[in-house]
């Protein structure tokens, strides 16, 4: 029997993680197809509950993640289509609007993070690190801060 060269066994090891990247392609293929069919059930009545009340009976049973999802989006949006600052940020930078918009800004992206970590932490089932932990109060007091100030 012939030995084994590296770059046959590499080959080798190549094709077969091809092979099996293409199974689990169509296996997870299958499996979204499934779910998302056996899940019509629930998501039409609540589609048409989200249109007549406003929030559905599925988004109450995980609340904070779709609160968290549509404050991202909507803070997000906000951020595209921004014209103005709050009072405070444009008092402290009253002769240079573009600091006074970069500071907004950059408020608005940590606001979004505190959310993003927030739907890790629920998402991932997992424990928040210190950095996140950090980042999430601050977040969120720049959130409770800002509140009245996030329209347009």
């Amino acid at each position: 029997m012939k030995p084994l060269t590296v770059n046959k066994m590499m080959k080798e090891l190549e094709e077969e993680r091809k092979s099996h990247s293409i199974y689990y392609f169509f296996h997870d293929l299958y499996y979204r197809m499934y779910n998302f069919i056996t899940d019509l059930k629930w998501r039409i009545p609540n589609y048409f509950e989200r249109a007549y009340y406003g929030v559905g009976h599925s988004d109450i049973w995980g609340f904070d993640i779709y609160l968290a999802r549509i404050i991202i989006r909507g803070i997000k949006q906000l951020k595209k289509n921004i014209h103005g600052v709050p009072l405070d940020i444009g008092d402290k930078y009253k002769n240079n609007f573009k600091q006074a918009m970069s500071e907004w800004q950059s408020i608005l992206d940590k606001i979004i993070r505190t959310f993003e970590i927030h739907l890790l932490w629920e998402d991932e089932a997992r424990l928040p690190i210190k950095k996140e932990r950090k980042e999430y109060k601050d977040g969120w007091k720049l959130f409770q801060k800002y509140f009245g100030n996030l329209w347009d």
